[in-house]
């Protein structure tokens, strides 16, 4: 079981470590169940930042909503990358400040 204190030190960590700040737009693609996504959450939460949230996980609607929303940010696991990776080939370009990958 994890403690508030702990999902806190957790999201300070990712603030300090990363450099999210207010300006981030980030997409959700991990369960807020999981401490990631959770983790992630309240980070954003912290710097006053941008949610997108999807409520499943499907590439070619999460690179619309990319484009859409500009999301600056995103954690992936390696079947999104490659989701991702595949459909991205034939775009002409995506840009985010950050993807971070677990």
């Amino acid at each position: 079981m994890l403690s508030h204190l702990a999902l806190i030190v957790q999201s300070l960590a990712k603030i300090a470590t990363v450099g999210y700040n207010e300006d981030d737009v980030y997409m959700h693609t991990a369960p807020l169940g999981h401490l990631r996504g959770l983790s992630s959450a309240l980070t954003m939460l912290m710097v006053r930042g941008c949610h997108v949230l999807m409520p499943k996980f499907e590439a070619k609607l999460a690179l619309e909503a990319i484009e859409e929303y500009r999301v600056t940010s995103l954690i992936t696991v390696p079947t999104i990358m490659s989701d991702i990776i595949s459909l991205i080939r034939f775009q002409d370009e995506i840009c985010m400040k950050r993807v971070t990958h677990g």
